[in-house]
């Protein structure tokens, strides 16, 4: 586990204090939230202390500031890692966190509506979209209210490929949702929270060891979950919040460790010459497509000469947790948040 800071429910002067503080000291956000009344919004910060490339974080920007601060950062060689925002279609403010020397190529937007797929500027357009063209949510937030939601987005190149699928729920679907996912051997990789409640969620085939996730909690509820967890040897690697005051809910990722791990092989079939050539081509097809068993024979005058099964197994890992069933413990191109924008970079 690595040495972090993990802070909650903050108002935006705090936050500015703690970024001040951390950043001197070789700490780096990983995960970032703003929620509530964009008048009195409330933050939450997940930081690490390791090394890295250069990152700026910026919060409390409306949406002419947010997009102002994006060009001049990405024309300086940053790219965003994690976008959050809350209030209305109109008057959201948002915060993100950006990462220098990206090399792998990325897209983000804001401000998207829900359906239809048809529609660039929708939600459900710019995932259909990276599906397609081989790209993978980095992170999902979810603002707005209702009546009139709105989405925002960071994704980069899948170059594993992974396999991955993503969801936007109500919490008492989202444990079903969740158990599936589980279940079919993903992990659940971002979760971000809109101000009713309604969960926004990215799954991962990407094993990290051991992981936890909860959703539905109250402040308290997540303070509970936070001790339960770091007293375990566990960290928090996403910690998302909707909503404003007592109804605001948090959704919250643990794990021992936040690197993936590397799949094994396992071959099974009778040796014969040429074989390691062809085990070799088979892995190669199987890790392009991201396929986890498959088999090869060869025959020849209705006898087979070779016969081969392959497996990109898991490493070991612990057991994983569910998410609880009780909500309580248990565009353009980027156009996208507040006058005096507050930007910090990394010492």
């Amino acid at each position: 586990m690595p040495t972090f800071v993990s802070y909650h429910g903050v108002d935006a002067t705090t936050h500015q204090q703690r970024v001040d503080e951390l950043a001197p000291q070789g700490y780096r956000p990983i995960s970032l939230s703003v929620s509530g009344d964009p008048s009195d919004a409330r933050y939450a910060a997940v930081w690490v202390q390791r090394p890295g490339p250069g990152w700026w974080a910026v919060q409390g920007l409306d949406a002419a500031g947010y997009q102002a601060r994006f060009d001049e950062l990405v024309a300086d060689g940053y790219a965003p890692v994690v976008v959050t925002a809350t209030g209305p279609a109109d008057g959201a403010i948002f915060g993100a966190l950006f990462e220098q020397g990206l090399t792998i190529p990325w897209f983000a937007r804001h401000n998207l509506r829900w359906d239809p797929v048809a529609d660039p500027d929708t939600v459900t357009h710019e995932n259909q979209r990276a599906y397609d063209e081989g790209y993978i949510p980095r992170c999902l937030a979810v603002y707005g209210d209702p009546s009139d939601r709105r989405f925002a987005g960071v994704w980069q190149r899948n170059d594993g490929p992974v396999p991955w699928s993503w969801w936007s729920t109500d919490p008492a679907a989202y444990q079903r949702y969740f158990d599936g996912e589980f279940g079919g051997g993903m992990r659940a990789a971002y979760v971000s929270v809109a101000p009713d409640g309604l969960i926004l969620s990215v799954f991962r085939d990407q094993p990290i060891g051991e992981w936890w996730a909860r959703h539905g909690m109250t402040a308290a509820d997540y303070q509970a979950e936070f001790d339960t967890r770091t007293a375990a040897g566990l960290f928090p690697t996403v910690v998302q919040a909707g909503g404003t005051g007592g109804d605001a809910r948090y959704a919250a990722l643990f794990a021992r460790d936040d690197t993936p791990l590397a799949r094994g092989w396992t071959v099974t079939g009778p040796s014969a010459a040429g074989i390691d050539d062809l085990d070799e081509r088979v892995r190669d097809f199987m890790t392009a497509h991201a396929i986890r068993g498959g088999a090869v024979a060869v025959a020849r005058a209705g006898a087979v000469l070779v016969s081969r099964g392959y497996t990109g197994r898991r490493a070991a890992i612990p057991p994983s947790s569910r998410t609880p069933r009780s909500a309580s413990p248990a565009s353009n191109r980027l156009r996208n948040s507040c006058p005096s924008p507050t930007t910090t970079p990394a010492s």
